[in-house]
């Protein structure tokens, strides 16, 4: 009976999206809404205190001010007075993930992941968002949390039984040694405030690349780093080299409020496989830090939130069969109308932060969870062609 429901959910979605979503036009934005915006490149800044840490359900936390008819979830700002720096290294391999997309007692974690990047409570005290929604007004979780990118891969794997980038197989597949997400702390003072840290966001390549065995999660893995998060150097030989010690994205003046490690990112990339990743901009990344009774730090309660651009988000369809085909999702796919319905209809944020601007990305919340480990070598490899033709490659699609 399940799988007959299905294909008659498939087959409204492919007639329509409109009368699954309820998409309809965006009221006009008040004159004065005051809307702050989402942040530039430069990351988030000037935002009210709050504990950061995501709960053991994945919500951040929220003590942050009130906007008109919430409290808004914000991430902490730095301690005065906070001795800068220190001497402490580690590195942590994320073996555990959120995305937004489950189903808990109180409703979808999507709404408990994020922050409140536009300092709006869309559809709670602020009638609209901050700028022009294309389709409809995407309502903000708990405390205002801006989490488009959630909403809609919980309605991917709901409506449209998707789940090979489900929250649950992604982390099943960390744990088995696929590719996951490196965190490097650099400089930690070992105190529950400093003003000074670096950050760096890395990938890793599949652990049985330089290993024999599945990791332990110990804390002794040695994980080889995948050269699309370093940054590309002449080699002697007129090539490109890479150095581990390199990041594309690094953020050297991080810091440690109250126990919370803070951590902005310009830019950056949340890579699902070695091969399918989503652009992040203007991201956030706040962890409680650690130390463990062996002596080793860690992070634990992860978050990051950002925003990603649409064409990124339609750019991993390729890489996710339907579950009815087995086909890759190309334009021509039967049930690419719909699930491009549906993402054309999340975009809420704009880099601008003008309420008189189209909203031309999706914000997004995700929560992360690690164990100690090593960096091991650079694993260079090239990503693969998209399985979809020139023509039918959503990558190149819009809304």
């Amino acid at each position: 009976m399940r799988a007959v429901r299905s294909r008659v959910a498939l087959a409204v979605a492919a007639a329509g999206c409109q009368s699954l979503i309820g998409i309809e036009d965006s009221p006009p934005l008040p004159a004065d809404s005051g809307a702050g915006g989402a942040a530039g490149a430069g990351g988030l800044g000037g935002a009210a205190g709050s504990d950061g840490a995501a709960g053991s359900d994945g919500a951040a936390g929220s003590d942050g001010a009130s906007d008109a008819g919430c409290k808004s979830a914000r991430p902490p700002t730095p301690t005065a007075g906070a001795d800068p720096g220190g001497a402490i290294e580690f590195v942590v391999a994320v073996n555990e993930v959120d995305t937004g997309d489950r189903d808990l007692a109180d409703g979808p974690s999507w709404r408990k992941l994020g922050y409140d990047l536009d300092k709006l409570c869309t559809c709670e005290g602020d009638t609209a968002g901050s700028c022009l929604a294309p389709k409809k007004v995407v309502c903000d979780g708990v405390d205002g949390r801006d989490n488009a990118l959630g909403g809609f891969l919980h309605q991917i794997r709901t409506v449209f039984q998707v789940t090979k980038l489900s929250s649950d197989k992604l982390s099943a597949t960390f744990q088995k040694g696929g590719n996951t997400v490196l965190m490097r702390v650099r400089g930690y003072n070992g105190t529950p405030n400093d003003a000074s840290v670096e950050v760096a966001w890395l990938s890793s390549d599949d652990f049985n690349v330089t290993n024999m065995s599945p990791p332990k999660w110990d804390g002794s893995d040695v994980w080889p780093v995948l050269a699309a998060s370093l940054v590309p150097l002449p080699a002697a030989d007129g090539g490109v080299a890479y150095d581990a010690d390199k990041p594309k994205y690094v953020d050297k003046a991080a810091f440690v409020a109250n126990g919370q490690l803070v951590a902005n990112l310009p830019e950056g990339a949340f890579w699902f496989t070695a091969q399918v990743s989503v652009d992040v901009v203007a991201a956030i990344f706040t962890a409680k830090i650690e130390k463990l009774g062996s002596g080793a730090w860690t992070l634990k309660n992860g978050l990051l939130s950002g925003l990603t651009k649409v064409s990124s988000v339609l750019g991993t369809l390729p890489w996710v069969n339907d579950p009815f085909s087995d086909k890759p999702i190309c334009t021509d796919n039967v049930i690419y109308s719909g699930i491009k319905g549906m993402i054309c209809a999340y975009p809420d944020m704009s880099l601008l932060g003008l309420p008189s601007k189209p909203c031309d990305h999706l914000s997004m919340g995700v929560a992360v969870e690690g164990v100690p480990a090593k960096l091991g070598p650079v694993s260079v490899k090239i990503k693969a062609q998209s399985p979809c033709t020139p023509a039918t490659d959503p990558s190149s699609d819009g809304c």
